[in-house]
């Protein structure tokens, strides 16, 4: 919950929430709704709302779904990652807006609140490329206390389905906050308000769901991409073993590709490896990969600054992975009738932040160093805090040893923040 200065047109003052006081107290002036998040990626250009484009791939999404023409995750995979998991873009160009996460959250929330966009303020806590899924993204939104205080004109920008049950939150906030502004720990906490759940819910498509929504009752602004803790994403990978019996080593099965892997309920969320991957190189690599590194070789190559110095570059790029761990279950109950085993593997990765791609290009390095196209022997290279350029030569060369594994295996799963115990109501 928080206290801005607001401009006329109903803004926050320089893009910021800033806190004033009247009276020797604080006076409050939105009341900030949380809302944990879940959703399929599929079919959306990621969390962050776009400007409309040229040749927009998802713009007309739906259309795609409906007539089939979408690239099956995982078939199209050959190394240079020429399939995104996503639908394929249409042949006529297009100046729409690529539907994006965001933008269904808001075009709900303007629908149950009416509300402009500029007095929500929606925000998320990461933003999500296209095709990837979360289970755990944080997302808020903002409501202009002075349209629930008064009756008459100031309240007839809100809706009249919404008002009551935002009117019912702002009491709830009122009963557990004290006299400095703070929440009354001792008072009983209601962790979800499903009215408010309920009414956006009903507003999104099937496959964005909103698994709770809280009031914010801390004493400074609540900003879901400040104060994060920790993010763990996951990546679900489905492969065959290459470590077989002596008999079977060379049986073609391990080489027959991605279609063999598919299962009914895979709903483009898993990466099916076209390649057999040794599973114990695996469980090796990720541990070696775990600490605190410089990784500036597994970012997106338009966020590698070549004239970057190397202290500029270890200070942006040096990040401590404090967990990037890798479980391993045996595909179904009748693997023993297979000539090489199928296994499914869900890789674990835990930071406080991550850069743009950085998670997919650590996954796909560590299945190039199963397959055999890569070894553990190059990491000190690519972790290197030295002078970077004298190892990679340039750009182009530092492509053909990194790829990006596909994007629909990948989900944000949880996002932590520091300090924010009993600061939801």
């Amino acid at each position: 919950l928080v206290l801005r200065n607001k401009k006329s047109n109903g803004s926050p003052a320089n893009g910021t929430a800033r806190h004033r006081k009247e009276n020797g107290g604080v006076m409050m002036s939105v009341l900030t709704i949380v809302l944990k998040l879940e959703y399929h990626g599929f079919a959306y250009a990621g969390f962050q709302r776009q400007s409309a484009t040229r040749d927009s791939d998802v713009s007309h999404n739906m259309a795609n779904l409906v007539s089939g023409d979408s690239v099956p995750c995982g078939d199209n995979v050959s190394g240079n990652n020429k399939s995104d998991c996503v639908p394929r873009a249409s042949k006529k160009g297009r100046h729409q807006a690529p539907i994006t996460i965001q933008s269904q959250i808001e075009e709900a929330l303007v629908q149950w609140t009416g509300l402009t966009l500029s007095q929500l303020r929606v925000r998320g806590a990461g933003r999500t490329d296209k095709g990837v899924h979360a289970t755990g993204q944080i997302c808020a939104f903002d409501v202009p206390l002075n349209m629930l205080n008064h009756m008459g004109s100031d309240c007839s920008s809100v809706n009249d389905a919404a008002l009551p049950t935002l009117r019912l939150a702002l009491e709830k906030l009122n009963e557990g906050r004290s006299d400095s502004g703070c929440c009354i720990h001792a008072l009983p906490r209601t962790l979800d308000q499903w009215q408010i759940r309920r009414a956006i819910s009903t507003r999104l498509p099937a496959d964005i769901i909103v698994r709770s929504a809280r009031i914010w009752c801390g004493e400074r602004p609540f900003e879901p991409r400040q104060g994060i803790l920790r993010k763990t994403y996951t990546y679900r990978l489905r492969f065959r073993s290459s470590n077989c019996q002596p008999a079977q080593e060379s049986h073609e099965i391990i080489n027959a590709g991605p279609s063999l892997l598919r299962r009914f309920n895979d709903n483009n969320s898993i990466w099916l490896c076209p390649w057999a991957l040794d599973e114990r190189s695996l469980l090796k690599t990720c541990e070696l990969l775990e600490g605190k590194h410089n990784f500036y070789s597994f970012v997106h190559k338009s966020d590698r600054r070549m004239l970057e110095s190397d202290e500029e570059r270890a200070i942006r790029h040096t990040n401590d992975l404090i967990k990037f761990r890798v479980d391993l279950i045996a595909d179904g109950e009748d693997d023993f009738d297979e000539p090489a085993k199928v296994l499914e593997a869900t890789f674990s990765l835990q930071a406080k932040g991550f850069h743009r791609s950085m998670v997919r290009l650590l996954v796909h390095f560590v299945v190039d160093v199963a397959r055999g196209k890569r070894h553990r022997s190059e990491m000190p290279r690519l972790l290197s805090e030295g002078d970077w350029k004298g190892i990679y030569p340039d750009e182009k060369y530092l492509g053909s040893v990194l790829n990006t594994a596909p994007a629909c295996g990948l989900c944000l799963a949880k996002v932590e923040y520091e300090h924010a115990e009993n600061k939801f109501l």
